[in-house]
């Protein structure tokens, strides 16, 4: 019983660091959304081309994270 309680409580913390570090990249992804946004004005096409490009890349990654 007592190996059952820390092998859960070790899932539940790599959990919470999962998450967490989720959370920190999730929130520097908005930045970095938000400023690119800002920038939509300057853009040339070879730049917006990139981004675009970089984008999809971001979305493919994003949609294949699973949790541990």
């Amino acid at each position: 019983m007592k190996k059952q309680k820390e092998m859960q409580e070790s899932f539940l913390m790599a959990h919470r660091d999962f998450i967490s570090s989720l959370d920190r990249s999730l929130d520097m992804l908005d930045h970095d959304i938000d400023e690119a946004a800002e920038m939509g004005q300057i853009c040339t096409d070879e730049w917006c081309i990139a981004t675009e490009g970089v984008v999809d890349e971001l979305a493919k990654v994003i949609y294949s994270i699973s949790e541990p």
